[in-house]
Protein backbone atom coordinates (compact mmCIF):
# COMPACT_ATOMS: atom_id res chain seq x y z
CA UNK A 1 0.00 0.00 0.00
CA UNK A 2 1.31 3.74 -0.52
CA UNK A 3 2.76 5.18 2.41
CA UNK A 4 -0.08 7.71 3.88
CA UNK A 5 0.42 11.23 3.91
CA UNK A 6 0.58 12.80 7.57
CA UNK A 7 -0.90 15.90 8.64
CA UNK A 8 1.96 18.34 9.63
CA UNK A 9 1.94 20.56 12.53
CA UNK A 10 4.26 23.87 13.65
CA UNK A 11 5.36 22.54 16.97
CA UNK A 12 7.16 25.22 18.59
CA UNK A 13 9.02 26.42 15.46
CA UNK A 14 9.49 23.03 14.01
CA UNK A 15 8.01 21.83 11.26
CA UNK A 16 6.68 18.06 12.43
CA UNK A 17 4.13 15.85 11.33
CA UNK A 18 1.36 14.01 13.51
CA UNK A 19 1.75 10.19 14.06
CA UNK A 20 0.03 8.69 11.34
CA UNK A 21 -3.05 7.77 12.96
CA UNK A 22 -3.50 10.96 14.02
CA UNK A 23 -6.33 12.66 12.41
CA UNK A 24 -8.35 15.92 14.08
CA UNK A 25 -9.93 16.97 11.33
CA UNK A 26 -11.93 13.57 11.51
CA UNK A 27 -14.02 15.07 14.50
CA UNK A 28 -14.80 17.74 12.63
CA UNK A 29 -16.28 16.10 9.08
CA UNK A 30 -18.17 13.75 11.65
CA UNK A 31 -20.27 16.82 12.91
CA UNK A 32 -21.24 17.86 9.29
CA UNK A 33 -24.48 16.20 8.13
CA UNK A 34 -24.16 17.22 4.38
CA UNK A 35 -20.37 16.85 3.08
CA UNK A 36 -20.15 15.47 -0.37
CA UNK A 37 -16.50 14.28 -0.76
CA UNK A 38 -15.31 13.63 -4.21
CA UNK A 39 -12.38 11.49 -5.66
CA UNK A 40 -8.89 11.67 -3.73
CA UNK A 41 -6.67 13.21 -6.03
CA UNK A 42 -3.44 10.67 -4.44
CA UNK A 43 -3.17 7.77 -3.55
CA UNK A 44 -1.88 8.84 -0.49
CA UNK A 45 -4.84 9.96 0.70
CA UNK A 46 -6.83 7.30 -0.39
CA UNK A 47 -7.74 5.85 3.11
CA UNK A 48 -8.90 9.56 4.58
CA UNK A 49 -9.21 11.23 1.07
CA UNK A 50 -7.61 14.28 2.30
CA UNK A 51 -4.68 15.70 4.81
CA UNK A 52 -4.41 18.44 7.16
CA UNK A 53 -1.76 21.15 7.83
CA UNK A 54 -1.46 22.49 11.77
CA UNK A 55 0.03 25.16 14.02
CA UNK A 56 0.06 25.21 17.95
CA UNK A 57 0.24 28.62 19.50
CA UNK A 58 -0.10 29.95 22.52
CA UNK A 59 -1.86 26.65 24.00
CA UNK A 60 -4.04 26.50 21.06
CA UNK A 61 -4.45 24.34 17.95
CA UNK A 62 -4.98 25.91 14.68
CA UNK A 63 -5.82 24.28 11.13
CA UNK A 64 -4.27 26.33 9.04
CA UNK A 65 -4.67 23.94 5.68
CA UNK A 66 -6.90 21.12 4.13
CA UNK A 67 -5.72 19.09 1.05
CA UNK A 68 -8.42 16.81 -0.86
CA UNK A 69 -10.27 17.15 -4.14
CA UNK A 70 -14.48 17.54 -3.02
CA UNK A 71 -17.25 17.46 -5.59
CA UNK A 72 -17.97 19.90 -8.42
CA UNK A 73 -19.44 23.10 -7.31
CA UNK A 74 -21.44 22.20 -10.39
CA UNK A 75 -23.47 19.37 -8.86
CA UNK A 76 -23.26 19.82 -5.32
CA UNK A 77 -24.88 22.90 -3.46
CA UNK A 78 -22.36 22.28 -0.37
CA UNK A 79 -19.22 22.55 -2.73
CA UNK A 80 -20.90 25.56 -3.73
CA UNK A 81 -21.49 26.99 -0.55
CA UNK A 82 -17.94 26.63 0.03
CA UNK A 83 -16.88 28.66 -2.77
CA UNK A 84 -18.56 31.26 -1.62
CA UNK A 85 -17.12 30.78 1.95
CA UNK A 86 -13.95 31.61 0.28
CA UNK A 87 -15.20 35.12 -0.25
CA UNK A 88 -16.91 35.79 2.38
CA UNK A 89 -16.52 39.25 3.72
CA UNK A 90 -15.19 40.52 0.56
CA UNK A 91 -17.18 43.06 -1.72
CA UNK A 92 -19.34 41.40 -4.44
CA UNK A 93 -19.13 37.83 -2.99
CA UNK A 94 -21.25 36.75 -5.93
CA UNK A 95 -19.14 38.40 -8.83
CA UNK A 96 -15.94 37.26 -6.83
CA UNK A 97 -17.58 33.13 -6.93
CA UNK A 98 -18.48 34.01 -11.05
CA UNK A 99 -14.80 34.44 -11.55
CA UNK A 100 -13.39 31.44 -9.59
CA UNK A 101 -15.81 29.51 -11.60
CA UNK A 102 -14.68 30.43 -14.90
CA UNK A 103 -12.51 27.76 -16.25
CA UNK A 104 -10.38 30.71 -17.57
CA UNK A 105 -9.29 31.77 -14.43
CA UNK A 106 -6.38 30.14 -12.73
CA UNK A 107 -5.44 29.99 -9.00
CA UNK A 108 -2.40 32.80 -9.39
CA UNK A 109 -5.06 35.27 -10.98
CA UNK A 110 -7.46 34.49 -7.81
CA UNK A 111 -5.22 34.30 -5.24
CA UNK A 112 -1.26 35.49 -6.34
CA UNK A 113 1.76 34.49 -7.50
CA UNK A 114 3.39 30.96 -6.35
CA UNK A 115 0.27 29.37 -6.47
CA UNK A 116 -0.54 25.52 -8.55
CA UNK A 117 -2.65 25.77 -11.63
CA UNK A 118 -6.24 24.21 -11.67
CA UNK A 119 -8.15 21.26 -12.68
CA UNK A 120 -11.18 21.65 -14.90
CA UNK A 121 -14.26 21.97 -11.92
CA UNK A 122 -16.38 19.52 -14.16
CA UNK A 123 -15.26 16.56 -11.75
CA UNK A 124 -14.22 17.95 -8.64
CA UNK A 125 -12.51 21.23 -6.87
CA UNK A 126 -9.01 20.45 -5.60
CA UNK A 127 -8.24 21.98 -2.17
CA UNK A 128 -3.85 22.32 -1.67
CA UNK A 129 -3.43 23.84 1.85
CA UNK A 130 -3.64 26.93 1.51
CA UNK A 131 -5.37 29.95 3.38
CA UNK A 132 -8.75 29.89 0.85
CA UNK A 133 -8.82 25.93 1.74
CA UNK A 134 -9.41 26.54 5.53
CA UNK A 135 -12.07 29.29 4.49
CA UNK A 136 -13.47 26.87 2.08
CA UNK A 137 -14.97 25.19 5.34
CA UNK A 138 -14.99 28.42 8.09
CA UNK A 139 -16.12 31.72 5.77
CA UNK A 140 -13.72 34.13 5.70
CA UNK A 141 -11.16 32.73 7.75
CA UNK A 142 -7.54 31.58 6.95
CA UNK A 143 -7.01 29.50 10.05
CA UNK A 144 -9.58 27.75 12.40
CA UNK A 145 -8.89 27.37 16.39
CA UNK A 146 -9.86 23.32 16.47
CA UNK A 147 -12.93 23.94 18.80
CA UNK A 148 -14.56 20.68 17.95
CA UNK A 149 -11.40 18.45 18.62
CA UNK A 150 -10.82 16.73 22.02
CA UNK A 151 -8.72 14.55 22.98
CA UNK A 152 -4.93 13.50 22.88
CA UNK A 153 -2.49 13.93 20.41
CA UNK A 154 0.71 11.91 19.43
CA UNK A 155 3.71 14.65 17.44
CA UNK A 156 6.74 12.70 16.69
CA UNK A 157 9.59 14.82 17.02
CA UNK A 158 13.43 15.39 16.66
CA UNK A 159 15.78 13.32 13.77
CA UNK A 160 14.34 10.28 12.69
CA UNK A 161 16.27 7.18 12.74
CA UNK A 162 14.69 7.07 9.01
CA UNK A 163 14.54 3.40 6.99
CA UNK A 164 11.34 1.78 4.92
CA UNK A 165 10.31 0.13 8.26
CA UNK A 166 10.06 2.75 10.24
CA UNK A 167 7.94 5.68 8.65
CA UNK A 168 5.09 5.28 10.93
CA UNK A 169 7.57 7.37 13.32
CA UNK A 170 7.93 4.66 15.79
CA UNK A 171 11.96 5.67 15.72
CA UNK A 172 11.74 8.93 16.00
CA UNK A 173 13.58 10.13 19.69
CA UNK A 174 10.85 11.28 21.11
CA UNK A 175 7.13 12.29 21.13
CA UNK A 176 5.32 14.78 22.57
CA UNK A 177 1.65 13.95 23.60
CA UNK A 178 -0.81 16.95 23.83
CA UNK A 179 -3.75 16.85 25.63
CA UNK A 180 -6.42 19.15 23.99
CA UNK A 181 -9.99 20.16 25.21
CA UNK A 182 -11.97 22.03 22.07
CA UNK A 183 -8.67 23.64 20.69
CA UNK A 184 -7.28 24.56 23.91
CA UNK A 185 -3.91 22.95 25.08
CA UNK A 186 -4.10 21.50 28.66
CA UNK A 187 -1.15 19.96 29.01
CA UNK A 188 2.28 18.32 27.55
CA UNK A 189 4.23 15.15 28.15
CA UNK A 190 7.56 13.92 26.39
CA UNK A 191 8.01 10.86 26.20
CA UNK A 192 11.23 9.37 25.34
CA UNK A 193 11.13 6.76 22.68
CA UNK A 194 12.61 3.95 25.04
CA UNK A 195 10.45 5.21 27.62
CA UNK A 196 7.10 3.95 25.14
CA UNK A 197 5.50 0.89 26.18
CA UNK A 198 7.08 -2.16 24.77
CA UNK A 199 3.98 -2.96 22.23
CA UNK A 200 4.32 0.71 20.90
CA UNK A 201 7.98 0.40 20.37
CA UNK A 202 9.35 -0.43 16.55
CA UNK A 203 10.78 -3.86 16.32
CA UNK A 204 14.31 -4.84 16.37
CA UNK A 205 15.85 -4.57 12.91
CA UNK A 206 18.00 -7.75 11.72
Amino acid sequence: MTAQVRDSVLYEGERCCLAVTEHPFKAFLEQQEQLEWGMCWSTAHQLRRYSCSWEVEDDRLYLTGVSTQVASPYKSAWAMQGVRNIFAGQPDVEAQVERFLDERTTMPDLFGKGRPPRRTLEFGLELYGDDESVAFFFPGQSRALATWFTGELCVPCGTPDWDMEGWWTHRHPYCIYLTIERGIITARRKVLREERPENQRPAPRS
